[in-house]
């Protein structure tokens, strides 16, 4: 088997896509049973690393939320920021945006594993449809791909006499 390590960002892209799942769970609005213009709902998102063979442990966990005719709302926690630099400053808890970057304190996702952040916030803008997106971005460990533990040995007997 030849390893191309030229082609590792686009092999952790692929396991990405069909490996690790998304998903965002439904609005619950604050007030009634169906979403009203300006109004808030609460929501949360799961992401969930694959099983054993595939699977491989994520670090750097990073949620890219989206949303679509709405507003999320900035929580307290996780930090969120406005790009996927760890060093940008955190937008102000509470402040209203069309997407962030949440940076979960556990930032590793193990094989199997699942992280949910429950108690986010929505606020829809006008009548139609909303949509609120997640998606992941998470990197390998050097040493989770290229484990240093891993040797092979030889061995040869010999009868003296």
């Amino acid at each position: 088997m030849s390893i191309a390590l030229h082609e590792l960002p686009a092999a952790v892209e692929t396991y990405l896509t069909n490996f690790v799942h998304c998903t965002v769970s439904p609005i619950t609005p604050d007030s009634q049973s169906h979403m009203n213009s300006n109004e808030l709902g609460t929501f949360g998102v799961t992401v969930t690393n694959a099983d054993e063979p595939n699977g491989v442990r994520l670090t750097n966990v990073k949620h890219h939320l989206k949303v679509v005719n709405g507003l999320l709302v900035v929580p307290a926690s996780p930090v969120a920021r406005a790009t996927t630099d760890p060093n940008d400053p955190a937008l102000a808890v509470g402040l209203q945006v069309p997407e962030y970057f949440l940076f979960p304190s556990d930032n590793v996702l193990d094989v199997p594993d699942s992280n949910t952040i429950a108690g986010l916030r929505v606020r829809a803008l006008q009548e139609g449809p909303m949509t609120i997106t997640d998606h992941i971005h998470a990197s390998l460990s050097f040493g989770d791909v290229f484990p240093i533990s891993n040797s092979k040995s030889g061995e040869q007997t010999i009868t003296v006499v």
